[in-house]
């Protein structure tokens, strides 16, 4: 990975700066695609699509910071990576301020990949904590809608079924997908498989 020019974003709130790093070239090695749907790259990282200012700690997108680049020299690695905590908050502030759906789908999607981050066993060192129940309550929601804007992706729906611990659901959906050589079937494989044991974890399929 080599890194690029950083970026100065313009807070839309306060009028405040702050640099993201980006890239000049990257690869996929050593990617890993979860069951979530979530792909790490770790040699091609992206800045975060939701930014928090450094000045207001107000939350916007990306695009509405109208990024330019500096040409500065000075080479970062901040992309503006969000805790779990800080997408949660950002959920709060912009999901409902927003018209564009693809906008909303990438908040949902990014809440949904921090909660598992954190809780949902991507790290397996946090699999002992509990999330607070007004955080599942909210899951179970924000699933929901995923769930409904993808009904058309029937893996996915499966998936978010296990990883809700609705098993017999998953293994109903996935079945019928199973069969075969593709990746697609495999995927389903595993789906039940770790429905079978009652696993709500995410896991990587590669």
């Amino acid at each position: 990975m080599t890194p690029g020019f950083p970026y100065r974003l313009t807070c839309p709130h306060c009028g405040g700066h702050k640099l993201v790093a980006s890239i000049a070239s990257g690869n996929t090695f050593h990617s890993t695609l979860w069951s979530d749907s979530k792909h790490d790259y770790p040699m091609l990282p992206q800045p975060s699509f939701i930014q928090r200012c450094p000045d207001c700690e107000h939350y916007f997108f990306y695009n509405d910071g109208n990024p330019v680049e500096t040409k500065d020299d000075r080479f970062s690695f901040d992309f503006g990576e969000l805790s779990f905590e800080q997408i949660d908050e950002a959920y709060d502030e912009i999901f409902n301020c927003t018209s564009d759906e693809d906008n909303k789908l990438q908040i949902l999607f990014l809440w949904l990949f921090k909660y598992n981050d954190k809780y949902g066993g991507r790290d397996p060192n946090y699999r002992s904590q509990v999330c607070p129940n007004s955080i599942v309550e909210r899951r179970t929601g924000i699933i929901g809608e995923l769930m409904t804007r993808q009904a058309d992706n029937v893996l996915f729906v499966a998936e978010m079924y296990r990883e809700l611990g609705n098993f017999e659901r998953c293994i109903e959906l996935a079945t019928p997908l199973s069969g075969g050589d593709d990746f697609g079937a495999e995927v389903a494989r595993m789906f039940i498989e770790h429905a079978t044991v009652e696993d709500t974890y995410v896991f990587p399929l590669y």
